[in-house]
């Protein structure tokens, strides 16, 4: 078995950056919805909290879900998570690859979820406040991840096996890789980068309100 505390040498191949970013995005999708369902749990959804596991995610369900309810926050979530499912789909389309598919990838689950674990904020308990922060600290995080994970799909080369590397994301970094770029799916990852960017920009500025 490969040892993943040791990934120097790890090959990075054209099909596992693609099942690799198949897991990443789905799992920024996933922390997406779990950070709106544990805000809704406050307010909208605080009469039935006891029902509500919100690490449990239906994606029908809960889409649904966040387009019904009213808070500021859940509008933005709503809006973003519904963009990253579509592009997930379309991710899997255009790379002929399917959930069943990528999860039974042992090498695809174990170094995508590494991978997405590597930038991805989390914290394990939320106090009320602490919902709203941690929903734009999971925003600014995913920038990172999906600039890494774009970075890969370029360049074929990743430094995230160095403990040491704490990304040099930047939006300026975004435009330059881009460069000579024409391939639309790696547009539309860029334009998901900057569709985060936004909505932590209103999550930031609705939180300030509290």
């Amino acid at each position: 078995m490969e040892n993943l505390d040791n990934m120097d040498n790890v090959e990075y191949t054209e099909a596992r950056i693609k099942k690799l970013g198949y897991v990443v995005l789905s799992g920024t999708f996933l922390e997406v919805v779990i950070s709106a369902k544990r805000i809704a749990l406050v307010k909208e959804l605080k009469c039935i909290k006891m029902l509500v596991n919100p690490t449990h995610v239906d994606v029908d369900v809960d889409l649904e879900l966040l387009r019904i309810l009213d808070e500021p926050h859940l509008k933005i979530a709503s809006k973003l998570a519904d963009s990253i499912f579509e592009l997930v789909e379309t991710y899997g389309l255009v790379h002929l690859l399917s959930a069943e598919e990528v999860e039974n990838d042992k090498w695809a689950t174990e170094h995508g979820w590494r991978f997405f674990w590597r930038l991805m904020f989390f914290r394990q308990h939320h106090r009320r406040l602490d919902r709203y922060v941690n929903f734009t600290r999971v925003l600014r995080s995913a920038q990172r991840v999906i600039y890494e994970l774009l970075k890969l799909m370029i360049t074929g080369a990743t430094r995230m096996e160095d403990r040491t590397y704490r990304t040099n994301y930047s939006p300026g970094r975004v435009k330059a890789l881009l460069l000579g770029i024409t391939d639309p799916m790696l547009l539309s990852l860029a334009g998901l980068i900057t569709q985060v960017r936004d909505s932590e920009a209103e999550s930031r500025v609705l939180t300030a309100r509290f």
